[in-house]
């Protein structure tokens, strides 16, 4: 599974901010729901191991109704099974809040069953002979779907018209971690494959989709059944079932079939969009040397996806916002989320971790699947930018919480996904990778997909095809990047030694460390650039502190170190501004080119600008000129201004959105509000324009409201046009954009508008008295939703409205709401309302002191005036002059 990309940075800073933030509750929205490490509980943290397995489920045959309208399920799951032990006798399922109706055992044997905290527990009248295959039916059914919302709910119906569905056009399921029981009473959990084949029926006006091949198809009057058989085995959370009014876009690999399912009007954008799969699978099945394992692929866009994708087997799950328009594609595409995906195909559906603690393996191989697309695609500076990013959005995260890559201890299995499991996960791969070299790094994948599939896996099997396929032992590596928590910290000081015609590097690991616990130990690459060329070195790092000396005939013109960024680590290596320059024109990588721009960073000089400026136009790589701009935009002079603008007529529109982005801090400055109306009214890229609206509030431009109210209703890729006027409008405090807000809040507009609109009506009628009642009034109506994202909003708006009115209500959805995060999200908008009005307390009551201590003082000059007339009228030589004060006075 992918989480939406812009979710997780949301997330991330939301995270950053409660950390710092003393109300903050403990709540890590960058993993599940809680922070790591978990809470103690009476002195003992919580720690989860594998449910037990005492018997094999082989087989499911699941016959299930959709009632699309009624938004409800009925259905009848046959189980082949096959005890593992002669002493079994009861057989567990999981069975979220479903409606048990009967359970037939084998003709050999009646069955007792009961229902309890969501799970049901079958009982044989006598144990099970162990290794002959058994079969079960479980009839159910469910109408508490409609609900929704929630992460463990595994199945979710939309409606084009509200975000509350009131006649479902759309129904898909997500099973990872644990939702697949909320529509299906199953094991419900990763240590059990069997094969499925699903009967779904639903209207016929409606198109079905399923993992495996569709066998067969009828009708019969308003209904349609089809028929859907996964031959290879897989885990429950990846049993897939969408329905929808969908257009089939088809392509192939290989003969094999790969499909793009798209709401219907979509379809000049899906191949477009995701038109890259058969060249992803063939590039993938080679890189791996093992073909692409399933009969079909297939990809859905589904409306208001729970996450950015799914890799259900062979029948992966994406968010609607997949299928991209032209105009969206000129500068964004969504080929990362794609490949990730399909990776999963091989490293989760084919092996899969056979326990949560070892989520990485699945999500570890597909977050750096992408990277190996970027390289195959784009060339090996595209790979080492995607490696950086993951480094850094892992190293980010590490701020807040450090844990072993595997561990059992968590929470909740919602917590595993984080930035460990996925970019810690990928950069320990990579760096296996570089430690091995590509081709032994493939050879080790090879075998341990051949030696483990079909099956679970642990870390273990892993390791094992490693040192098989290469021979040499691996605990070292995978004991200090995976069973321990950090990454080293390695500060660096270099100095050049004429006499000795060498370059002495003084090295020390800064990281915290534990009493007993070894420093990191890795390869380290070094580079020293001469005016005769480049030496390199690799060099063993082991201890602590160590120094390194290398042959150098003269002195260099600079030193990098890890410029492939082979180690997951945080660099520390002060440099000089002409080292610094020297490899912001001629550094070797990507890397070299992005560290010496962002050293620069606080050094200001005409020649640092003028270096940074021709790097901004004309260095090939892309990632490069736009960390130039950044570094531009920190020159607050105008110099520094008409250098950006001198780039925002470039061709490319993420340099233009760079550009923009890195005017931020020139407040109020003519130019650049002139320059950002003009992009905001004209560029032909919508992104382009939606950044400069969102920039021109940052700036504070004045009379915006004739300009943006014309993006309100134009449409655009993820409503951005829409969403970025009205933020903008919002924080320029402009009030006769509320009226709109009101509208866009309504049905039937997009949930993504909605929501925006709720949230900015709290933030501007904070500063509107008169529309306060009447916010409050709409937004606790909002409150009461059935729709989670839209009670998300409305608590956004009402911490942002801040009147106490709202904690009643606030406090009822944090004792109440069946979601946790939306609890704890109304528990902090409480904090957050009584914060506001204690500060807004504290400043009345700082003005009152101010005006008692300027009253006092004018008392106190008083009184000193008062004291020194008596003791001139008690002094008999100074009658006349106090006669002369008092006449003053008088």
């Amino acid at each position: 599974m992918r989480i939406h990309p812009h979710l997780f940075w949301v997330f991330i800073v939301l995270f950053l901010f409660l950390k710092n933030n003393a109300f903050a509750e403990k709540t890590d929205l960058t993993c599940g729901y809680r922070l790591f490490p978990p809470q103690l509980k009476d002195g003992v943290f919580p720690r989860h191991y594998r449910p037990d397995r005492s018997v094999d489920f082989e087989h499911l045959n699941l016959k299930i109704k959709v009632h699309m309208d009624e938004m409800r399920i009925e259905g009848v799951a046959h189980y082949t099974l096959q005890p593992i032990h002669d002493h079994v006798q009861i057989v567990r399922f999981d069975a979220y809040e479903l409606d048990i109706l009967n359970v037939n055992g084998p003709e050999s044997q009646t069955v007792d069953w009961r229902y309890s905290d969501n799970s049901l527990y079958v009982e044989f009248q006598n144990p099970l002979p162990m290794g002959e295959k058994q079969t079960l039916a479980i009839q159910y059914a469910s109408d508490k779907l409609k609900a929704g919302g929630r992460f463990q709910d595994g199945m979710h119906f939309t409606d084009s018209s509200h975000v509350a569905p009131r006649s479902a056009d759309q129904m898909f399921t997500i099973g990872e971690p644990y939702g697949a029981c909320s529509w299906l009473p199953c094991g419900d959990y990763p240590n059990d494959r069997l094969t499925t084949e699903i009967y779904v029926t639903a209207p016929k006006e409606f198109t079905t989709l399923s993992n495996g091949l569709l066998i067969d198809s009828k009708e019969e009057g308003e209904w349609r059944t089809d028929h859907w058989k996964q031959k290879i085995p897989h885990v429950t959370y990846l049993i897939s079932l969408v329905i929808g009014r969908f257009a089939v876009v088809r392509d192939e690999w290989r003969g094999i079939p790969v499909e793009y399912y798209v709401e219907k009007g979509l379809e000049e954008d899906a191949r477009p969009s995701m038109g890259k799969t058969p060249d992803m699978i063939e590039f993938f099945s080679n890189y791996l040397d093992y073909p692409y394992p399933y009969e079909k692929y297939a990809q859905v866009a589904v409306r208001y996806f729970t996450a950015g994708g799914m890799e259900h087997t062979t029948a992966t799950t994406l968010h609607e916002w997949t299928v991209m328009d032209e105009n969206a594609r000129q500068d964004s595409d969504q080929d990362g989320l794609i490949m990730h995906e399909l990776a999963h195909q091989w490293f989760g559906d084919l092996i899969t971790c056979e326990s949560w603690d070892e989520l990485w393996l699945n999500e570890g191989f597909a977050t750096l699947s992408d990277a190996l697309w970027d390289e195959y695609s784009q060339g090996e500076d595209a790979y080492l930018e995607a490696i950086l990013g993951k480094m850094e959005s892992y190293i980010q995260s590490s701020r807040s919480y450090t844990r072993a890559i595997v561990t059992n201890l968590f929470e909740d299995a919602g917590d595993m996904f984080d930035s460990h499991s996925y970019p810690k996960g990928a950069c320990v791969l990579h760096m296996l990778r570089q430690q091995l070299g590509d081709e032994l790094f493939r050879k080790s994948l090879n075998h341990y997909l051949t030696a483990n599939a079909p099956g679970l896996v642990d870390t273990n099997d892993l390791m094992e095809s490693v040192e098989k396929t290469t021979g040499r032992p691996m605990d070292q590596f995978f004991e200090q990047w995976i069973f321990r928590a950090g990454h080293p910290k390695l500060q660096v000081k270099h100095e050049w030694l004429a006499d000795q015609k060498q370059v002495k590097l003084s090295l020390k690991q800064t990281q915290e460390m534990e009493e007993g616990e070894p420093a990191f130990a890795f390869p380290l690459n070094i580079e020293i650039y001469t005016d005769d060329g480049t030496i390199e070195k690799t060099v063993q790092i082991a201890q602590k502190e160590e120094s390194v000396f290398l042959d150098c005939l003269q002195a260099p013109r600079s030193i990098n170190i890890d410029s492939k960024i082979s180690v997951l680590m945080e660099l520390d290596h002060d440099k000089s501004e002409d080292m610094l320059l020297y490899d912001l024109e001629k550094g070797s990588t990507i890397i070299v080119k992005i560290r010496a721009i962002r050293a620069l960073a606080d050094k200001r000089s005409e020649k640092i600008r003028s270096a940074l400026l021709q790097a901004a136009r004309s260095d090939p790589n892309l990632r490069v000129r736009q960390e130039a701009l950044s570094v531009l935009g920190k020159d607050r002079s105008p110099e520094g201004l008409d250098a950006l603008l001198s780039v925002l007529g470039d061709d490319d529109p993420k340099i233009r959105r760079k550009v923009i982005e890195s005017m931020n801090g020139f407040y109020k400055e003519k130019k650049a509000i002139d320059a950002l109306i003009g992009l905001c009214q004209h560029d032909p890229n919508n992104n382009v324009r939606a950044d400069a609206a969102e920039m021109l509030a940052k700036l504070k431009a004045d009379k915006m409201y004739p300009i943006l109210k014309k993006n309100f209703m134009e449409k655009s890729w993820q409503n951005r046009l829409s969403i970025s006027a009205m933020n903008a409008l919002a924080d320029l405090d402009e009030k006769r954009v509320y009226p709109d807000l009101v509208q866009l809040s309504k049905d039937p507009n997009h949930r993504d508008v909605r929501t925006a609109a709720i949230r900015c009506l709290g933030r501007l009628a904070e500063k509107q008295k008169k529309r306060q009642t009447e916010t409050l009034d709409l937004l606790l109506e909002y409150l009461k939703s059935p729709a989670d994202s839209i009670r998300r909003a409305a608590i956004s708006g009402l911490q942002s409205l801040g009147n106490e009115d709202a904690v009643s209500p606030l406090r009822w959805i944090e004792q109440n709401d069946p979601i946790e995060s939306i609890q704890q999200a109304a528990k902090r908008a409480i904090a957050g309302i009584r914060r506001d009005k204690q500060s807004e307390l504290a400043g009345k009551n700082a003005g009152r002191i101010d005006q008692l201590e300027e009253q006092n003082k004018k008392l106190e000059d008083q009184l000193k005036k008062l004291e020194e007339k008596i003791k001139t009228l008690s002094n008999p030589n100074n009658q006349d002059n106090s006669r002369t004060d008092q006449d003053s006075d008088s």
